[in-house]
């Protein structure tokens, strides 16, 4: 099953440094295009009261080719692929108005029932209807991350209100946010980062006694590396990659 959807590059959605779309912005689309899926199909958000279950994201990875400006529309579409024990991959792939296709991207997601993880049963995976015959990507489609081992810098950055979703953590999208801060600025200004993958751990709460995380940026290569974890560094949240053209 195919889910396409048209979204609009507003103001909002570009970057501080020029007009094309950012990185935050286009994981926003390929969100809401997901949920869409979703709730086509009665395992939406507003179905989880009755269904009690849900889906929790583990990570993305995505590669734009030709990255959009503001006031262009954009058309997205995604499909699930096939689901196995409690988890499951998403391939979205996205267009430009003449129709050609400037940006690919995967995601991988947890089953949850009753708020724990659970086996995906036949009859939720059936809803979905796969299609195992599309790739994105040709490579292993999410690799795992691991954390450097050694360390360029290091930022603590704090978590506002204003990140917290539903769940009451830092919304998924919110982490590339974090991830920016803690890159040096001549790095950040000069590159669009059109490749990049996050994996996340462990949720991040806004806490009383605790609202900021450590942030540790690492530069291999052609890779940017930041690493997520709690002020006292015992806890990973999330590892962002950005990986150079």
């Amino acid at each position: 099953m195919f889910v396409e959807k048209e979204f609009y590059i507003g103001f909002a959605d570009i970057m501080s440094m020029c007009d094309k779309v950012s990185n935050k912005a286009i994981l926003t689309y390929l969100e809401d295009i997901a949920g869409i899926h979703s709730n086509i199909i009665g395992c939406g958000l507003n179905d989880v009261p009755e269904s009690k279950h849900t889906w929790i994201i583990l990570g993305w990875k995505v590669h734009i080719y030709n990255r959009p400006i503001y006031g262009e529309t954009i058309k997205i579409k995604t499909w699930s692929k096939p689901m196995k024990n409690c988890c499951a991959l998403r391939d979205f792939e996205i267009f430009n108005k003449d129709s050609e296709l400037i940006g690919i991207a995967t995601s991988k997601w947890v089953y949850l029932e009753k708020g724990q993880i659970a086996k995906i049963p036949k009859e939720v995976a059936d809803l979905y209807k796969s299609e195992p015959d599309y790739h994105t990507f040709t490579e292993k489609e999410i690799e795992k991350l691991s954390e450097p081992e050694e360390i360029t810098c290091m930022k603590n950055i704090q978590i506002t209100r204003s990140m917290i979703d539903i769940n009451n953590h830092v919304h998924n999208v919110y982490y590339l946010d974090i991830a920016d801060e803690a890159i040096p600025d001549d790095i950040y200004n000069t590159n669009e980062f059109n490749k990049f993958q996050i994996m996340y751990k462990t949720g991040i709460k806004r806490l009383p006694n605790e609202n900021y995380v450590n942030c540790a940026y690492t530069n291999l290569e052609k890779n940017h590396v930041v690493v997520i974890k709690d002020q006292n560094r015992s806890t990973l949240h999330a590892i962002v990659n950005y990986e150079l053209d």
